[in-house]
């Protein structure tokens, strides 16, 4: 059974047996229609949620998928990738190193007074903390990701159910849209094509 909401929606992936065998999908997703309390639904769902990204030029699609991470829980554990990562994903454009990354970052959160309610780590591969033995895997409750990146956390969740791991609720947040209906992106913001806030340059 499936309700679409105009600002996200869930998928939680369950299991049929104790041991997390026998996987099916079940959706949980929270209408538009229902506002404010489809929110305070969700807070009461979740209390440790995670997010990931490289999070260069913070743009209005990083202000959009990191509020609702706060809007969903208690507390956010932000994952910034390494600029050992950065340089593995091949990027076509320069990248700001991490620590000038992580003070763009600590001074939006803190802006926004979330920083007391975030804490960062760095990641140096796609999965962060949500896997094997890494600190903090078994208290995640939830995972934070946009349209483009679903998969990748359908991925973790089959990895945790394989340790024996519940897995995570993960909430989709649509892809916010440049001026011309283009996803914002970083890249194209390093490019000159949009600025942070999806209007046109030039």
């Amino acid at each position: 059974m499936c309700f679409r909401g105009s600002r996200f929606y869930i998928t939680l992936l369950v299991s049929d047996g104790l041991y997390l065998s026998g996987l099916h999908y079940v959706y949980l997703l929270v209408a538009g229609l229902f506002g404010d309390l489809g929110v305070a639904l969700l807070e009461k769902l979740i209390s440790v949620v995670t997010v990931g990204g490289t999070f260069d030029v913070l743009h209005k699609g990083h202000w959009f998928l990191l509020e609702e991470a706060f809007n969903v829980a208690e507390r956010v554990l932000i994952g910034l990738t390494t600029d050992r990562f950065v340089a593995r994903m091949g990027k076509s454009h320069p990248v700001e190193g991490y620590e000038g990354r992580l003070v763009e970052l600590e001074r939006w959160l803190g802006s926004r007074g979330f920083l007391g309610r975030a804490e960062i780590i760095h990641i140096d591969d796609r999965y962060g903390p949500t896997i094997g033995n890494r600190p903090r895997s078994n208290v995640i409750e939830g995972i934070l990701v946009s349209e483009e990146t679903e998969p990748g956390a359908e991925a973790i969740n089959r990895i945790r159910v394989a340790e024996g791991k519940r897995p995570l609720l993960i909430v989709v947040v649509t892809m916010v849209m440049a001026d011309d209906g283009v996803p914002i992106s970083s890249t194209r913001i390093r490019r000159q094509e949009v600025d942070r806030y999806g209007r046109l340059v030039g």
